[in-house]
């Protein structure tokens, strides 16, 4: 039977990349996010599971994970401190775009962060880049202590990595950040 090019399944985390090693779990709202250290140095699974929805596994490396220790950092001490921006009651920080995962490499991660009346932060885990896709993103709220404790654990999983220095990526993370 043939196939046609867009029923091509596209590039997913590799088969070769198994997990290894639970670094922490964490449940939040209906969701438990597990990060999970795997056979290829620098690289993690984060894993979302639900009882009520579809899983989703994300590969990423080294420099997403410095990404998520940072954009989670600066939304969190803006949150606690807006006089850093004045004017603005949010920020946007997009992590990680063009992630494998479990279906496709499309997948992405976002934190935002709001100060205008309840401080709070949200980290969203995208399936699919393209707008109107059905269940394309999972939104993980959190108060800024929540936040901050979830930071904490990404945090220590960074600070354990031993060769920060001397590793290199196999792709680049794209990284922008937007403030209004």
């Amino acid at each position: 039977m043939r196939t046609s090019p867009r029923h091509k399944r596209k590039n997913v985390i590799p088969s070769e990349i198994m997990a290894h090693d639970l670094r922490f779990a964490a449940l939040f709202s209906d969701w438990r996010l597990e990060l999970m250290s795997t056979n290829w140095l620098g690289y993690w699974i984060i894993q979302l599971t639900s009882e009520n929805h579809k899983p989703l596994a994300m590969l990423i490396n080294l420099d997403h994970l410095t990404a998520i220790c940072t954009s989670m950092r600066l939304c969190i001490d803006t949150a606690n401190n807006p006089s850093q921006y004045p004017g603005a009651t949010t920020m946007l920080q997009r992590v990680a775009v063009d992630l494998p995962t479990q279906d496709n490499t499309d997948g992405a991660i976002t934190i935002l962060s709001d100060w205008q009346e309840r401080p709070y932060l949200n980290i969203n885990y995208y399936r699919h880049r393209k707008v109107g896709r059905e269940r394309a993103r999972i939104t993980q709220a959190f108060s800024i202590e929540d936040a901050e404790r979830l930071y904490n654990f990404f945090a220590t999983v960074y600070n354990q990595f031993p060769e920060k220095g001397a590793w290199t990526p196999r792709w680049r993370p794209s990284l922008t950040s937007s403030v209004s």
